[in-house]
């Protein structure tokens, strides 16, 4: 319930975005993970660490599962 309301208070934070990624990688949603970090680093690109280094670690499981299609990324 945290994240929902950190989200429904600050829609447009690059930090909560960001985190709200990790949730969904931590649960192994992959798909759902990488929207989160793309929407992150669309808020802040430079120094948003954890956006981008998990979004690196999101790509590498998508192809890793082959759920490119679902991701809607070129295999």
């Amino acid at each position: 319930p945290y994240f929902e309301k950190a989200l429904e208070l600050e829609p447009n934070s690059y930090y909560t975005t960001g985190f709200e990624g990790w949730r969904h990688f931590q649960n192994e949603d992959y798909v759902e993970a990488l929207k989160w970090f793309n929407r992150s680093l669309e808020l802040k690109f430079a120094f948003n660490k954890v956006a981008f280094i998990y979004h690196g670690y999101t790509m590498e499981k998508i192809r890793e599962l082959g759920l490119e299609k679902e991701a809607g990324i070129q295999p």
